[in-house]
């Protein structure tokens, strides 16, 4: 655990510096070793810190251009899933789903504006787990953030089912996150016209 933390203070420092992809290179080989003992059944606050660091690599991936390694690495964070059972791990598995959920979205976006090819499920399938997650880890914030992202997802990929779903839950959960509401209010907009009678 030491190892892998200097590693990661290290890849934040390169990253600091303005190099993005040799910071992205250092947290990820920090995530390996995470992952090795996390697998050798390694305390909830190891487990944690692996979803954080593959998080912070894949974010650092996508800065320095290299969609196809954040791509792997978002890849492993589902992989590693399995790991988290402790209130810590769920926790940090939440936020690196929801992280892993926006950055799809924001290629879906991207793509949509460009003409490019692009896996148009892929976002709200991650919006989906980070739900899922969160749901399990606690937190009425963390999962209205996460409601409203999926929603997001399936507005931008045309599952009204979906959409609808998830805006119910999420207006559930808008009294214990009040600087959401602007945000959920904006993406009613479809909802409210599509289906009036749900009292909206």
């Amino acid at each position: 655990m030491d190892e892998a933390s200097a590693l990661r203070d290290y890849g934040h420092a390169l990253a600091a510096a303005g190099r993005a992809e040799d910071g992205m290179l250092v947290c990820a080989r920090a995530a390996e070793d995470l992952a090795r003992l996390a697998a050798a059944g390694a305390p909830d606050e190891v487990v944690a810190a692996l979803f954080t660091v593959r998080a912070e690599a894949a974010a650092l991936a996508g800065h320095a251009g290299r969609h196809d390694v954040r791509d792997r690495l978002h890849t492993a964070i589902t992989a590693d899933a399995a790991f988290a059972t402790g209130p810590l791990a769920l926790r940090a598995l939440g936020a690196a789903l929801h992280a892993v959920a926006a950055a799809r979205l924001d290629g879906l976006l991207s793509a949509l504006r460009t003409g490019a090819e692009t896996d148009p499920d892929g976002a709200a399938e991650a919006a989906a787990l980070a739900v899922a997650v969160r749901h399990r880890a606690g937190g009425e914030r963390e999962l209205a953030e996460s409601c409203l992202l999926r929603l997001h997802c399936l507005l931008v990929t045309g599952d009204d089912a979906g959409a609808l779903e998830a805006a119910r839950l999420a207006r559930g959960l808008m009294p214990a996150a009040p600087h959401l509401v602007p945000r959920f209010e904006l993406l009613l907009g479809p909802l409210r016209a599509a289906h009036p009678g749900e009292g909206w």
